[in-house]
């Protein structure tokens, strides 16, 4: 599996810093690192749940466990991956250049019900894939119908009684559903791969929410204004990065595959690849690392001769979260010193990064919470209450 990757150019490592090389270490490191944080750390799914656990040590070991379980889900998946591309490899005929699937992201469904259609289990793997992509799209609807009550509905709408607020909640819930629903019949028209296009959209969304989160933690003259100007402004650039990608069709050329195990309708051809012989396999190992330099190198050129535009569109999405973050800091920042930035005495020392801070010992106690005693009024008994604290002002 490893030699036939390796020979047809799967293993290769771009090491150009060119922001529009789609898979290169730079964009890898970077990019993937602020796509990760954005995800476990400004992810309102993932926060939503952090904020039910009990402490702060609970929250850092989920963070950890979560990352470390997204970093084996990226090794296995890559792994199928090349076991996939392998398998069809060494029959000498690739599904998506004979015509057999019409994209790649086909190709697991394919290889399912082509090597592994053993009575029962097509179906098991097809149910385990629906109901893991369920099971996160519910609480991704869910979070989105909460979020949408309780910051932007619930202050105009707080007199309803409870009942009809959970009625209203399920129907928000409902209609998130359906534009979820509507968007997959989108992506049918769309092309590309599946997962770049899912992570170019998490990236130009999450990049900006979690330009703000750095904006106030690392920042603290910053602003509301400046914070939410830089987060529009950051997510508009990055959307328009993502549909200008779309729409040009500026996305990475697929790298060769062998055809010639395939008959004339597509399909293999038992015939030719038990006459094929190692001599064949090494002329056409050439032919396709040349074929995969000449088509990479390649990708470059729209920067030069179709404008500045297509370069920008060229952009490898991996990049867009970097993008995000870097925009909404430098924006927030210029917006806030031209509106009027805070004063350190207004900021509450606990959500800034303690090396950023620099208050005064007043300042920190007056944000410090203190026990109080209660006093009931029946019989003037005094009764400690150990988890009840209030904010002095």
């Amino acid at each position: 599996m490893l030699e036939l990757n390796n020979e047809w150019g799967r293993f290769r490592v771009e090491m150009s810093p060119d922001p529009t090389a789609r898979l290169s270490l730079w964009c890898s490191l970077i990019g993937g690192l602020f796509l990760g944080m954005s995800m476990l750390g400004a992810n309102q799914p993932c926060m939503q749940r952090t904020c039910t656990l009990k402490n702060l040590n609970m929250a850092r070991w989920s963070a950890f466990v979560g990352s470390s379980a997204m970093a084996i889900f990226i090794f296995l998946s890559t792994t199928v991956g090349f076991v996939i591309f392998a398998y069809y490899t060494s029959l000498g005929c690739d599904p998506v250049q004979s015509g057999q699937v019409s994209s790649g992201n086909q190709m697991l469904p394919f290889y399912i019900m082509d090597v592994l259609a053993y009575p029962g289990l097509p179906g098991l793997l097809f149910s385990s894939l629906f109901s893991a992509a369920l099971s996160s799209l519910s609480s991704s609807i869910n979070s989105m119908s909460a979020v949408m009550w309780k910051d932007i509905l619930e202050p105009y709408f707080n007199h309803w009684t409870e009942s009809r607020k959970t009625k209203f909640n399920k129907l928000l819930t409902f209609i998130f559903g359906l534009c979820c629903l509507g968007s997959s019949f989108v992506m049918l028209f769309v092309g590309g791969s599946l997962v770049a296009i899912a992570a170019s959209v998490l990236g130009a969304v999450l990049g900006p929410l979690l330009g703000v989160f750095f904006l106030a933690a690392l920042v603290p003259f910053s602003n509301w204004k400046g914070a939410l100007t830089g987060g529009i402004i950051s997510a508009c650039l990055n959307l328009w990065l993502l549909f200008g990608m779309v729409a040009t069709g500026a996305q990475a050329t697929r790298l060769p595959a062998p055809t010639y195990g395939c008959s004339a309708g597509g399909a293999m051809n038992e015939t030719l690849i038990g006459n094929y012989t190692s001599t064949d396999s090494a002329s056409m190992t050439t032919t396709a690392l040349f074929l995969s330099n000449s088509t990479m190198a390649t990708e470059s050129e729209p920067s030069s001769s179709g404008g500045f535009l297509l370069w920008m569109y060229s952009i490898s999405f991996i990049w867009y979260p970097f993008i995000g973050v870097i925009v909404t800091m430098v924006i927030g920042v210029l917006v806030s010193l031209c509106t009027g930035y805070t004063r350190t005495e207004d900021i509450d020392p606990k959500l800034v990064a303690s090396y950023v801070y620099c208050g005064t010992e007043e300042d920190e106690t007056k944000y410090e919470p203190v026990k109080i005693k209660e006093i009931d009024p029946m019989d003037e008994k005094v009764v400690p209450v150990d988890e009840k604290v209030v904010v002095v002002d």
